[in-house]
C-alpha cells in the first residue's frame, strides 16, 4: 500500500506541476497578445515605419518590463490572490486600451 500511495503522490505532484507550467505559457501568451494589440493601436499609428511585433518580441517585452516593475506581494497575499491579478492585470489593460483606441 506504500508504494501505491508514493506514486499516487508523484501523479498529484506531477499534474500540479503540469498545471502551472500550462497556466504560465497561457499567462505570457495572454501578455504577448496584449501587448501586441496596444502596440498596434497606439505605436503604429504614431510611427508607422515602427516594425509590427511578433509573439516573441511580446514576450521579451514583457519581460523586460515586468522585471523593471517588479510587483510587490504580501505574504498574506494567498496564491489564488496571485494568479488571479496575473491573468486580470493584463485583460484590464486590454480593456482600457480598446476604450481609449476608440477614440483615437
Amino acid at each position: 500500500m506504500s508504494e501505491e500511495n508514493d506514486f499516487g503522490s508523484v501523479i498529484d505532484r506531477l499534474s500540479k506541476l503540469i498545471g502551472v507550467l500550462v497556466l504560465v505559457v497561457l499567462l505570457f501568451l495572454l501578455n504577448a497578445f496584449v501587448i501586441i494589440k496596444l502596440w498596434s493601436w497606439f505605436v503604429l499609428i504614431l510611427f508607422p515605419e515602427c516594425p509590427r511585433l511578433t509573439y516573441p518580441i511580446a514576450i521579451g517585452l514583457s519581460l523586460l518590463v515586468s522585471l523593471l516593475t517588479r510587483h510587490s506581494y504580501s505574504k498574506n497575499d494567498g496564491l489564488k490572490d496571485k494568479w488571479l491579478d496575473a491573468f486580470a492585470y493584463p485583460l484590464v489593460s486590454l480593456l482600457a486600451g480598446w476604450i481609449a483606441h476608440c477614440f483615437v
